[in-house]
Formats: structure tokens, C-alpha cells, sequence
């Protein structure tokens, strides 16, 4: 799910309830892809753990496409 935001340097990703970004993080992490696990970013005692965040301002351009279909498959994958 997204929802159109002008301006910024990163996207808020909401995935479906169950997932958890952290284990995702470390997962993407040795395939050379870096998120932000959003559960960090909620100040509560039991923050959602199925949100992240995906920083594109230093990622050169030609190589956003391959690395969000990598994560889309590692996404799905854990299904």
C-alpha cells in the first residue's frame, strides 16, 4: 500500500499485517539491499512491525527498478 507524498528523500512501506521488517531488514541486508524497519520510528511500547521505510536519495537512479523487484521477491517469498 502507498500513498502519494510530494517531496522527501524516502517511502513509507506498509506491508500485510504479520510481516516484520526487522527479520526482512537482515534478510535484504545480504543481498545488498538496505531498509529501515518502521518499528523503530513509533514511540509506543509495541510499535507495528510491518511498516519500513525504502531511503532513495543516494541510490543512483538505474539501480532503484532492480533492487525493489528484488525486494518485492524476498517479500514474497516469506509469505
Amino acid at each position: 500500500q502507498y500513498r502519494t507524498a510530494h517531496g522527501g528523500s524516502a517511502l513509507w512501506v506498509e506491508l500485510p499485517a504479520g510481516h516484520d521488517t526487522r527479520d526482512l531488514a537482515a534478510r535484504a541486508l545480504e543481498q545488498g539491499i538496505v531498509i529501515e524497519p518502521g518499528s523503530v520510528f513509533f514511540g509506543t511500547t509495541r510499535p507495528p512491525t510491518h511498516y519500513m521505510r525504502l531511503g532513495y536519495s543516494s541510490i543512483p537512479v538505474d539501480r532503484i527498478a532492480q533492487g525493489v523487484a528484488e525486494l518485492a521477491a524476498l517479500v514474497t517469498r516469506e509469505r
